[in-house]
C-alpha cells in the first residue's frame, strides 16, 4: 500500500488492466517492480508514457521511495532533466560509448567534453570559436571580427593554445542595450517569451550563435543591436580538435 499510494495507485488495485489507462498501466508496472526486494532496481524510460503533471509527481515520488528504502536504482532515460533531478550519478552515453560519469552538479557545471556540453542543459552551453592574439603587449580574445582585451574580460587564465572554443552557461551570459567594457556585439536573432523568463538568440559572429536567459520583463526586437558579457568564474575551454575540456 505504501507503493501504492506513492505512485498514486490505490484507487486502481480493483480494477482489471484492460480497464486502465496507458499512465495509470505504466505506473502499476512500476509498483510491482518496486514491491519485490532486489540488490539493484532497472528502470528503463518508466516516466516516458506519462503527461507533464505525472511525470514531475512521479519523479519527486520515485526519488523519495529511493531515498527512504535506500534503492539502489539503474534509472535510464534520454530526459535530462530527469536524470540531473534524480540521479546522486549520472552516465552520459553517445553511441554507446561513455563520455563522463560524476554528480549532477559536476555534469552541469563542467561538462567533459562538447558533446555533453551540448546535451545536458536547455537551453546547452553556449560554444564560441575563439582565437587568441597579442598586440602591443596586450592580450586579446577575438570573437569572429570582434577582439575583446583578456583584461576587460577579466579572464584570469587562459588555455596555452592560439585557437579553442569558449563555453558559457546561458544563465551566465549578460545582456545590454548599450557597449561596455569587455561586452560583445551582436544581434538578436530570436525572442521566445516563457512566461518567467525569455530566451534570445544572439548572433555574435557568422559562426557562433548564442542562447541568453533574460527575465521575461525585458523586450528585445528581432535583429537589434544587443552587447553580452559573461561571468568569467563559469566559463569553460574546449580543444577544437578533440572536443575535450582544457584545464585551466
Amino acid at each position: 500500500m505504501e507503493i501504492a499510494e506513492a505512485l498514486g495507485i490505490e484507487g486502481y488495485l480493483d480494477e482489471l488492466p484492460r480497464n486502465l489507462s496507458g499512465g495509470v498501466q505504466q505506473r502499476v508496472g512500476l509498483a510491482r517492480a518496486l514491491i519485490r526486494p532486489a540488490s539493484v532496481y532497472l528502470l528503463d524510460e518508466v516516466l516516458s508514457h506519462l503527461d507533464a503533471v505525472q511525470r514531475t509527481m512521479l519523479r519527486g515520488e520515485l526519488r523519495r521511495l529511493q531515498k527512504l528504502r535506500n534503492l539502489t536504482i539503474i534509472f535510464v532515460t534520454h530526459d535530462q532533466l530527469e536524470a540531473l533531478a534524480m540521479s546522486d550519478r549520472v552516465i552520459v552515453m553517445n553511441d554507446g560509448v561513455i563520455q563522463q560519469i560524476g554528480t549532477p552538479s559536476e555534469i552541469y557545471d563542467r561538462p567533459a567534453n562538447l558533446f555533453v556540453a551540448g546535451f545536458v542543459g536547455e537551453p546547452p552551453v553556449n560554444t564560441m570559436n575563439v582565437r587568441r592574439i597579442k598586440e602591443k603587449n596586450v592580450d586579446y580574445l577575438v570573437f569572429g571580427e570582434q577582439k575583446v582585451s583578456v583584461e576587460n574580460l577579466n579572464i584570469k587564465k587562459l588555455p596555452d593554445k592560439e585557437a579553442f572554443i569558449l563555453g558559457i552557461r546561458p544563465f551566465y551570459v549578460k545582456v545590454f542595450p548599450t557597449k561596455k567594457d569587455g561586452s560583445i556585439q551582436g544581434k538578436v536573432h530570436t525572442y521566445e517569451n516563457l512566461g518567467d523568463f525569455a530566451i534570445i538568440t544572439v548572433d555574435i559572429s557568422k559562426e557562433d550563435r548564442i542562447f541568453v536567459i533574460v527575465p521575461s520583463s525585458e523586450k528585445y526586437e528581432l535583429d537589434q543591436v544587443v552587447y553580452i558579457s559573461f561571468d568569467p568564474e563559469k566559463v569553460l575551454f574546449y580543444d577544437k580538435e578533440s572536443g575535450g575540456l582544457l584545464n585551466v
